[in-house]
């Protein structure tokens, strides 16, 4: 039989992943679309969105874990007000997954902007940016 300490484990560890990862799927994918559209040669080229985009990803993304973590508990407790505890627990991993899921999204419509040639089938076919990209 399945013990009741561990069903209660199970529960939380589901609610501390819940919120960052529909935190990641509303905020992260846009960004991504974001980076991959406005990058140079993009189907919609602006270098003065992507880079400070990109340059914010790559730092953050890049920062270790648990610095990060020790970093923004003063904001978990303003917002909080404790540190500890289910939502605290979450607050800081979803900054990190929200920009971690950019370039993840950004790679994958890499290679399938590679793949269908999303730039040749809009520029030959006239497809607007939103059909060559849902394509």
């Amino acid at each position: 039989m399945i013990d009741a300490e561990l069903i209660l484990a199970i529960q939380d560890t589901f609610i501390m992943i819940l919120f960052p990862i529909i935190f990641a799927i509303f905020l992260g994918i846009p960004v991504g679309s974001v980076l991959f559209l406005t990058k140079k040669g993009g189907l919609k080229e602006n270098l003065w969105l992507y880079i400070p985009f990109n340059f914010f990803v790559n730092v953050v993304r890049s920062f270790p874990f648990i610095i990060f973590v020790i970093v923004i508990i003063p904001l978990t407790r303003l917002v909080f007000g404790t540190a500890f505890g289910l939502l605290p627990a979450s607050f800081p991993i979803s900054p990190l997954l929200l920009l971690f899921t950019p370039v993840l999204w950004n790679s994958l419509l890499r290679r399938k902007s590679q793949y269908f040639r999303l730039s040749y089938l809009t520029k030959s076919y006239n497809f607007s940016t939103c059909l060559a990209f849902f394509y």
